[in-house]
């Protein structure tokens, strides 16, 4: 008989439980093709792409994943990485680094098939066992998210279709918070990346003052391709990519013939950030949003076609959803610095791309932190740059299917994410206004717990057609996104420090709930709230999943779902203005009480609301991460406040674990508000003190403080009896 070749990773904490088993038939090891087939102890699969439609939990019959870079049909990303839930309940992860196009096959076995077009066999298997543990072992691999300035968390707006400066009037007179304006390539001159028309915008730099005036940013659409009659493209530079004979390879895009740098090249880097100081001397942006870094192209290959007998740009295997690897990108047989092949690296180009701009950004904004953002990501990204979901049409299935791919890239290391808020390029449709309304108005509602919330459109020329009703709901939804601030900055902290999502699926918690494992519909925003959306037109009557645990109504005080006891689906009557989301017991989530125009004015002067939700054991915690927003290296110079809280049947205390002294957090904790207590209460004091700490009443199981004037930089004690 033959030996089969391969391995198995096996669990013997109670019984022996395998995990992965590879040794089975399949194995093929070539130079252009190689097969892993591998066994899995269950169908409980998730991961692999960002952009899939077949829900979070993966269908396992026989379906194929393309894992290959490409604009055709949005799969903008790579990502070989799966979240295995085991049969005994138990969290694995397995990621296969390999940048190569590869075809993952989903088999009912339950069973794996990893099939790539080249590189090697380099995998990481980690062990949980919660599918938090997963993500932090997978982050001390592929590197923790950054940071995020404390705007990119704001509500932002955008356009690609700003043809002049009047369109930039709606602005200063929106109704909502705001944070973001981004512009895309109508602010070009002649397509010509890193311009300005100055002919159509003459007042730019007023524009952009005032703009930061009022304590926002600016973010730009940049895309790598550089046209030929570019003052950026140079035709002796060694810093594009080339083709098999060593010359620059031209492909077409929108604006004509241009050049792919090569960010692979020592030298790019330089002259990125040469291009980039340049361009922000004519517009004064903060952030970038780098498009069609798969990368993506008009033609088919390079102009002038791809070679019909180099073996790269004809491999023996075809993808099963690709037509071609050359289609809407470079010829696979195109080379980068090192002798490196497009073949072996197009997947990790966004990457790269992220990298090397995420370098030359910090060389040319030097003063604060500043924001970027991909398109084309792979594993690893998160490092440097936050992902954006850019076309995603306006319809209720996609606005359903922004969930899933929110989670998912949680999943891969980039938490900073989100989708065009109500559709990308959606106008109002005169023959169906109140159906898009509607949609808007849920839309809004979603993504007030998006990492990344921006609306497309311009907020005024839309929303003016929408009902006095619409309108208020959604800037409803809007403020809440800013009262939530400090629980939102807080996550992206534990994000950056332990590798941990910011948002995630309702079975990260409830491993041993199998009827959360195919749940997509609902998240946990941070770890005390559960997220229940809209998502269907209609809706007066909206079921939502209870997993075991004591959960709170936010906007109904008698509405608390044991879960515990009642675990399961539960109806719940909804209407248009209510935003469905429940908080977890055991919780304490930090809240603004009141809200500026920014999340910098918020930030400076908005006072905090801690609210209490106490477990079934009566016991509750909370943290709190605040700096101011703006300054590089807070945490690695110490200049932030970090706060947690704790709260039990009879007090509520505050431990301020680091202080800085520069850190001038004037806010002060006003309301307090404690849910889940069974004994009536009678007697409130405040640091064993008798002082008039404002007014606190008992009602209902809820007991109240206002007006209390606590200093968040100072630890207190809350008593009650």
């Amino acid at each position: 008989t033959r030996e089969m070749i391969g391995f198995s990773v096996s669990r013997t904490h109670e019984a022996t439980s395998t995990i992965f088993n590879t040794t089975m038939e399949g194995l093929i090891f070539s130079d252009q093709l190689l097969q892993l087939n591998m066994a899995l102890s269950s169908s409980n699969v998730y991961g692999l792409s960002g952009d899939h439609k077949d829900g979070l939990l993966r269908k396992m019959e026989f379906n194929y994943q393309s894992v290959w870079a490409t604009s055709v049909e949005k799969r903008h990303g790579a990502h070989p990485f799966l979240l295995h839930v085991e049969k005994d309940g138990h969290a694995s992860g397995f990621f296969l680094q390999n940048s190569n196009a590869m075809d993952v096959i989903l088999n009912p076995y339950p069973a794996i098939t990893f099939r790539t077009t080249g590189g090697i066999l380099d995998f990481y298997i980690f062990l949980g066992p919660t599918p938090a543990e997963v993500m932090a072992q997978f982050a001390d691999k592929i590197g923790k998210p950054f940071l995020p300035p404390l705007w990119a968390l704001g509500y932002h707006f955008g356009s690609d279709n700003f043809q002049s400066e009047e369109d930039f009037s709606a602005l200063p007179n929106s109704p909502f918070p705001l944070d973001g304006l981004w512009v895309g390539q109508s602010t070009l001159k002649d397509n010509k990346e890193f311009t300005v028309d100055a002919a159509r915008y003459p007042n730019i730099t007023k524009i952009v003052s005032d703009l930061h005036d009022n304590k926002r940013q600016l973010l730009v659409d940049t895309r790598p391709a550089i046209l030929l009659n570019s003052s950026h493209y140079n035709k002796d530079a060694t810093y594009f990519v080339r083709d098999s004979s060593n010359k620059t390879i031209l492909a077409k895009v929108a604006g004509g013939e241009a050049a792919l740098p090569d960010y692979f090249h020592p030298d790019t880097e330089g002259w990125l950030q040469d291009v980039l100081s340049s361009y922000r001397s004519l517009l004064s942006f903060d952030g970038l949003f780098v498009d069609e870094n798969e990368p993506s192209t008009v033609s088919n290959g390079a102009v002038g076609g791809c070679s019909r007998t180099d073996p790269y740009d004809n491999p023996i295997y075809s993808l099963k959803n690709v037509a071609k690897l050359r289609t809407k990108t470079l010829c696979p047989s195109a080379r980068h610095y090192g002798g490196l092949r497009h073949y072996d690296v197009h997947n990790i180009y966004g990457w790269k791309s992220s990298a090397v701009t995420r370098t030359a950004l910090s060389g040319v904004i030097k003063e604060k932190r500043s924001l970027l953002l991909s398109r084309s990501t792979y594993l690893g990204s998160g490092v440097h740059t936050g992902h954006f979901i850019k076309e995603n049409a306006a319809t209720w299935e996609d606005m359903k299917h922004s969930i899933v791919a929110m989670l998912n890239y949680n999943m891969y290391g980039i938490p900073l994410v989100g989708a065009n808020i109500c559709g990308y390029k959606s106008g109002i449709h005169d023959d169906d206004t109140s159906t898009e309304e509607e949609m808007c108005v849920r839309w809004h509602q979603l993504a007030a717990f998006y990492p990344l919330a921006k609306r497309y459109p311009a907020v005024e020329t839309e929303m003016l057609k929408f009902g006095n009703d619409s309108v208020r709901w959604i800037q409803d939804a809007v403020e809440l996104r800013y009262k939530l601030l400090p629980t939102l900055y807080t996550s992206f902290y534990s994000a950056h420090m332990k590798g941990l999502p910011v948002v995630s699926p309702l079975f990260f918690n409830y491993l041993n709930d199998e009827k959360t494992l195919p749940i997509d519909t609902q998240f946990m925003f941070g770890a005390g709230i559960m997220v229940a959306p809209v998502l269907k037109p209609g809706v007066t009557k909206h079921q939502v999943y209870f997993p075991n645990d004591l959960w709170y109504d936010y906007h109904d005080r008698n509405n608390i779902i044991n879960g515990k006891i009642e675990r399961g689906w539960a109806e719940q009557n909804v209407s248009l203005d209510k935003q469905t989301y429940y908080a977890r017991g055991g919780h304490i989530i930090v809240t603004h009480l009141n809200i500026f125009s920014s999340t910098q004015q918020t930030n400076e002067m908005g006072d905090y609301v801690l609210d209490v939700y106490l477990s079934s054991d009566g016991e509750s915690l909370g943290e709190l991460y605040s700096d101011n927003g703006l300054s590089l290296h807070t945490i690695s110079h110490d200049q932030f406040l970090f706060v947690k809280f704790y709260a039990s049947k009879d007090n509520l205390r505050s431990e301020v674990t680091l202080r800085y002294p520069g850190h001038d957090n004037k806010n002060k904790i006003q309301e307090i508000y404690i849910r889940g207590l069974t004994d009536h209460v009678t007697n409130v004091t405040v640091n064993n003190s008798d002082q008039n700490w404002g007014s606190t009443t008992f009602e209902d199981g809820v007991l109240r403080g206002r007006a209390l004037e606590l200093p968040i930089v100072e630890a207190f004690m809350l008593t009650y009896r």
